[in-house]
């Protein structure tokens, strides 16, 4: 029956659902197979095949609708945990749940903040959470209050309790956000004239900070982890890996201070900064839109391959 549950949540066909809680059962403590064979709950299941499948908002609904407080409140919880899953936490408040369903003492605004997801705060915000609720270790405000590092936490929820809501784009210093990203493209310029002798293929933000690996040192390294692994290194997903992996590239002092006695300030496009619609972009988002509208300015100045790319936060352009 669970496979035949996984596949009616993934094809969309609402009436084997339908039948299926008509006989007097429902969606709680059952775990369903997600394509790739990972175990998932009914309500994750429908609202991955909503997003990536043949599943739809009906069906994520009806299956919320016969499922526990106690399982909704788990998946939000989930959900909260990381800003990988952001896009999943729209399609689940979509279902109107209630956003602040406690799990294990603690609301899914709790642990979005704990966790330091900036996004998934604001979305939540944005549905209603409540800052003051209480949990195991407090209140998300009390929460936000100490993470010094980022008040974007704590304002915002402040002007969501004014009722003047206010998104992580509205508390970023754009002066520093310039300064960083002409950091990197001085840097990058700089040092590609002076590696004129290996071909890029990729620069990444690691942390925060530039690293950049070429073909000519990769080979390198391949070479050193194929003589220390002689089992290993061999496969062409495993080459792939070590490849992309900014930890293993060669070039990681790359960024310099920029000499501003000799007019060698890089002329950025700035058209990153401009606000867009519902703007809730991060520092962390302009920092490497910056670096990608200005990938011009330091590529002419490198050696690269034709399927050079820029890594951050996961991604790759």
């Amino acid at each position: 029956m669970k496979d035949e549950l996984s596949n009616a949540i993934i094809s969309g066909n609402i009436e084997f659902l339908k039948a299926y809680i008509d006989k007097g059962n429902d969606f709680n403590g059952i775990t369903l197979t997600a394509p790739g064979g990972y175990g998932k709950s009914p309500i994750e299941l429908a609202v991955l095949s909503q997003s990536n499948y043949k599943g739809s908002l009906e069906i994520t609904k009806f299956i919320i609708d016969n499922s526990s407080d106690e399982k909704i409140a788990e998946v939000l919880f989930s959900f909260a945990s990381e800003e990988k899953y952001l896009e999943n936490m729209k399609v689940l408040l979509q279902c109107d749940v209630f956003v602040d369903l406690p799990h294990q003492n603690r609301t899914a605004l709790q642990m979005a903040t704990g966790n330091r997801n900036l996004k998934m705060t604001h979305l939540l915000l944005s549905h209603g959470a409540n800052p003051k609720a209480e949990g195991e270790y407090g209140t998300a405000l009390e929460e936000a209050e100490g993470i010094s590092y980022e008040p974007a936490f704590e304002k915002m929820m402040l002007s969501f309790m004014k009722g003047e809501p206010k998104s992580p784009f509205d508390f970023i210093d754009h002066e520093k956000v310039i300064k960083q990203v002409s950091k990197w493209v001085y840097s990058l310029i700089t040092f590609g004239k002076e590696q004129q002798n290996n071909t890029f293929y990729a620069v990444a933000i690691d942390g925060n900070k530039v690293v950049a690996n070429s073909i000519e040192k990769f080979e390198i390294t391949l070479k050193k982890y194929q003589e220390k692994y002689t089992d290993s290194y061999t496969a062409e997903g495993e080459i792939k890996k070590l490849k992309y992996s900014a930890g293993d590239f060669s070039f990681h002092e790359i960024e310099k201070e920029m000499d501003v006695t000799n007019s060698s300030g890089v002329d950025l496009d700035l058209t990153f900064l401009t606000p867009q619609t519902n703007d809730n972009r991060t520092k962390k988002d302009l920092l490497i839109e910056g670096l990608l509208k200005n990938k011009e300015l330091f590529t002419k100045e490198m050696n690269v391959t034709d399927d050079f790319i820029i890594m951050a936060d996961g991604h790759t352009y």
